[in-house]
């Protein structure tokens, strides 16, 4: 079975979920500074990263319709 080539779009979307979950570890901090905006920054790194992340997942689907 042949995999998939993964695109640029893919792994940038990692890259942004990654910090999207370092911002949600830091979240308590960063409400401190930020206030509401932190929660705002959080939501928009996810909404990024799932958009990239589907956007360049490319490839046929495994399973033909």
């Amino acid at each position: 079975m042949q995999q998939p080539d993964q695109s640029t779009n893919f792994w940038l979307g990692n890259v942004v979920l990654g910090a999207a979950f370092v911002v949600l570890l830091a979240l308590g901090t960063l409400w401190e500074w930020l206030g509401v905006w932190a929660l705002g920054l959080w939501i928009a790194l996810v909404a990024v990263g799932v958009y990239l992340l589907t956007r360049g997942k490319g490839g046929s689907p495994l399973f033909p319709d």
